[in-house]
């Protein structure tokens, strides 16, 4: 109520916005959103002269926004087919519906797919929309899976067959399967754009805009990739967030999965070329700041923006942490030929790890890579630091902490040499087994046992508390 009260108070008569401006601006969101995820002998930019087959409902009546509290009413919805139409007025473009929105779990309907075939195999170029239908897609209702309607997916397939330059524009909120993505020679993520989504579709589709979005997510091959696969949906009603820390690009990674597309990826109409990984300090306490710059350089011919993603490696783990982790990431904009120089500076949390016994973020001693590239699987520069910790964590011991935890400490060297001394007459080296491997891991509960009550349960206990105090 609180809320209610204050923007009430705060409202104001006679308040006027300009819509062509708000439109604009949500053009310039879709720009710079959407991913190319693919363009195989380079058949985008698309030539605005020739023959364009335009396949799927998606071209006249767009998925543009999510549904349920999420919709709302644009003053002003731009339509694919007609942008396109409009950008390239010298070009004989011919629609085909192919596949029905609202039968998508139905039989394929021959009739449409035939028609869309037809218009296909007279065309230079075809160009299918395909996406998810809002039944698919909403809020409320989980996905089962991450097909494209089985309708799409036999469209696309018999496409392909009498067209070679076929691309598929994808509507969706989330990854999906792509069966058919060695066929298609180009693949563009539009996503769910807005309203403006199809003026800044046409726009990069002809080439009047470079592409510059990359992934904020990881597209599996198939489902059974995804770390949540075995814990979802659950059972009676619960489902446990089992992955953890491993959730997108950090699951792959540590599983050594080759995911179809990688966090972190994008295509451009023109190439860039890193170089020149710098550093400003080799060695640095966490307290301290460490500054990385890199070399970015245009070797295309179309200006472009490039995003330059650095990752976080820790050398020797002691803790569970993910192989590597984003820890920024900047968008440039370079002409041709022109070289930039990207720079990033990383503090304490680059490095870290929550500690939960300290309630707070911790940099454990070490060595770090960073990594730098175009995504999270294309990394092009690296350098190793070191960085030492100012915080120094107090060790708890318990029964369950073994020897070689307590080897170096004065308070339990009676016992580390006692044990050592009991077994140098043991034939474990003769049978293959290395014995200081074996020592090590004994647990300080078992001592009494091994001792054979020589080292009582009271000494054990004392030594679990001496260490402790130290």
């Amino acid at each position: 109520m609180r809320v209610i009260f204050k923007i009430s108070d705060l409202k104001r008569n006679g308040i006027s916005y300009n819509k062509k401006n708000h439109h604009s601006l949500a053009k310039k969101a879709a720009l710079k959103s959407m991913v190319l995820l693919k363009n195989e002998d380079k058949v985008l930019p698309l030539s605005k002269k020739g023959k364009i087959a335009i396949i799927g409902p998606f071209a006249k009546k767009p998925r543009y926004q999510g549904a349920g509290s999420s919709r709302i009413n644009p003053n002003q919805l731009d339509i694919p087919f007609d942008q396109i139409k409009k950008l390239a007025p010298d070009a004989e473009i011919t629609y085909s519906q192919g596949y029905s929105l609202e039968n998508s779990d139905q039989e394929v309907n021959d009739g449409l797919i035939s028609e869309a075939v037809e218009v296909s195999q007279k065309s230079d170029v075809t160009v299918i929309f395909a996406g998810l239908p809002e039944m698919y897609d909403m809020e409320g209702r989980d996905r089962k899976d991450l097909k494209l309607p089985s309708l799409q997916n036999t469209l696309i397939d018999q496409v392909c067959k009498v067209q070679k330059k076929t691309v598929v524009v994808l509507t969706n909120g989330s990854a999906v399967e792509m069966p058919w993505i060695n066929d298609v020679k180009g693949v563009f993520e539009s996503y769910l754009g807005g309203e403006a989504m199809a003026d800044a579709l046409a726009d990069l589709l002809f080439g009047e805009n470079n592409p510059s979005g990359k992934l904020a997510e990881t597209f599996p091959k198939q489902l059974n990739q995804m770390p949540s696969f075995i814990n979802f949906p659950g059972e009676k009603d619960k489902v446990e967030y089992r992955e953890g820390l491993f959730v997108g690009y950090r699951h792959y990674d540590k599983i050594g999965i080759e995911p179809l597309f990688p966090f972190g990826y994008g295509l451009s109409y023109t190439d860039f070329k890193y170089s020149n990984i710098q550093v400003d300090k080799r060695k640095l306490l966490d307290t301290q700041e460490l500054q990385v710059s890199i070399k970015v350089k245009n070797i295309g011919k179309r200006t472009g923006k490039e995003i330059v993603q650095l990752y976080v490696k820790e050398n020797n783990s002691s803790v569970i942490r993910p192989l590597k982790e984003l820890k920024a990431f900047k968008k440039v904009e370079i002409e041709p030929d022109e070289e930039k120089s990207v720079r990033f500076t990383l503090g304490k949390r680059a490095f870290a790890y929550y500690d939960v016994s300290l309630h707070d973020w911790h940099v454990k001693s070490g060595k770090f890579e960073i990594l730098v590239g175009k995504s999270s699987r294309d990394i092009l520069l690296n350098e190793t630091i070191s960085v030492e910790s100012t915080v120094k964590l107090k060790k708890k011991y318990t029964l369950d902490s073994t020897i070689a935890d307590v080897m170096h400490e004065p308070a339990a060297q009676a016992i580390v040499s006692m044990i050592i001394s009991s077994t140098e007459r043991s034939n474990t080296d003769s049978l293959g087994i290395d014995r200081e491997s074996v020592l090590g891991g004994i647990k300080l509960s078992s001592l009494v046992a091994i001792s054979q009550g020589k080292y009582t349960q009271m000494k054990l206990n004392n030594l679990i508390k001496s260490l402790n105090k130290n």
